[in-house]
């Protein structure tokens, strides 16, 4: 991914803080071979930082059945808050197996702030 900062928030919910026009990325490990994908819960009802785009990256060659990552993208409209609920779950299946929250802060422009890459443990939360 290009030059973005990393920011490891492995073992709990996510959050992070972007600027008024930047965007954040949201970077969860996923095995597209088991047929388990993120799904954005609330995807419809995200006006602060709506969804933009979301990509795949897949393992290293050689790798057969290895996870890869998702990766989602959010564009900061304006000032607030706002929780993207994900669940990692096959699209024929009604309930998934795993899900968590995700917390975006966006803030009035500052020079400091340019683009994030988020990375997040999708374990901490077991559906039963």
């Amino acid at each position: 991914m290009d030059s973005a900062q990393i920011i490891d928030t492995l073992g709990a919910d996510c959050e992070g803080t972007v600027e008024v026009g930047k965007t954040i990325k949201l970077k969860v490990k996923s095995n597209a071979t088991t047929g388990y994908k993120w799904i954005i819960k609330n995807q419809n009802s995200l006006n602060i930082a709506p969804f933009v785009k979301e990509e795949y990256l897949a393992p290293a060659p050689g790798k057969m059945g290895a996870p890869g990552f998702q990766v989602f993208e959010f564009t900061g409209l304006s000032h607030g808050t706002e929780i993207v609920q994900l669940e990692y779950k096959r699209h024929w299946e009604p309930e998934g197996v795993k899900q968590f929250e995700f917390k975006i802060t966006v803030q009035q422009k500052r020079k400091q702030i340019k683009q994030f890459v988020i990375i997040c443990s999708q374990s901490q939360k077991k559906k039963k």
